[in-house]
């Protein structure tokens, strides 16, 4: 019997989701004429259904002292997450987790569902 692939993860994510957050795209820099550069305001997207979990072994790690920790989640949507791009200047999306502002730092789609990603999330506090 051949094994049948899932072709839209959407019901998966639905029923694996941990609620709705706000995510607030990257933008991308803009030079002023001045070597000056801003980045203009990109509206947040709130209610973005997510499956948010912790990644094991990373979040209650100790660094070495005057080192940054960081707080790692994988967020699993339907939302197209992007990570910095470092060839355009466009700055990582981010997302909002119980009030916490976490920067995208990785994206792959997720298994053979090409209308779902899993994007890695970082936050750092000293």
């Amino acid at each position: 019997m051949a094994e049948t692939l899932v072709e839209d993860m959407t019901d998966v994510l639905e029923e694996l989701a941990t609620g709705t957050y706000e995510i607030r795209p990257g933008g991308t820099p803009v030079d002023d004429g001045s070597g000056k550069f801003t980045t203009p305001a990109v509206p947040a997207v709130p209610d973005v259904l997510c499956s948010v979990q912790e990644v094991p072994g990373i979040k209650g790690e100790q660094p070495p002292e005057g080192e940054r920790q960081t707080d790692t989640r994988l967020v699993v949507t339907a939302y197209a997450l992007k990570a910095a791009d470092t060839a355009t200047g466009k700055l990582a999306d981010q997302i909002v987790i119980d009030g916490e502002v976490y920067e995208v730092t990785d994206v792959a789609p997720w298994q053979h569902a090409s209308n779902v990603c899993a994007a890695t999330v970082k936050r750092s506090r000293r």
